[in-house]
């Protein structure tokens, strides 16, 4: 298969999750890209693509709504702006990971602040902060 077939087999949603599973170790970044963004893909191939070298992997894994917990965690530790703010904007993000990036960067608070899985005490902060700006 040429990398375009596969590209366009990564890209569709009805591919069989153990397809994309495997095409998780492709070696061309737009498939990889592709899994790591198709909805169907499963949670081993996201773990997978979590520690890849190019950090647009990471990030689409960062803001795939089917990544674990556990891998969003890890991810909130990227050496990668994108992959930390992809984190911080994934509803499924723990409340707990969320907690911590909100106080780490201030340019990841509006994303934190936005997540709706985001501790009752940030979201207000948030609010507060969006008042305050508007008053500027």
């Amino acid at each position: 298969m040429t990398w375009r077939q596969r590209l366009a087999v990564a890209e569709d949603s009805a591919t069989p999750p153990e397809v994309l599973a495997t095409m998780a170790h492709d070696r061309s970044l737009l498939v990889r890209q592709a899994v790591a963004s198709n909805p169907s893909t499963p949670a081993e191939a996201l773990r997978r693509l979590a520690n890849d070298q190019r950090s647009i992997i990471r990030l689409h894994v960062a803001e795939h709504l089917s990544t674990p917990a556990e891998v969003l965690t890890a991810l909130a530790s990227d050496r990668s702006d994108n992959v930390r703010l992809g984190v911080a904007a994934n509803p499924h993000t723990p409340p707990a990971v969320l907690r911590r990036l909100w106080w780490e960067e201030d340019w990841l608070r509006i994303c934190v602040g936005a997540n709706p899985s985001s501790p009752a005490d940030i979201r207000a902060m948030a609010a507060i902060a969006r008042v305050g700006d508007a008053l500027i």
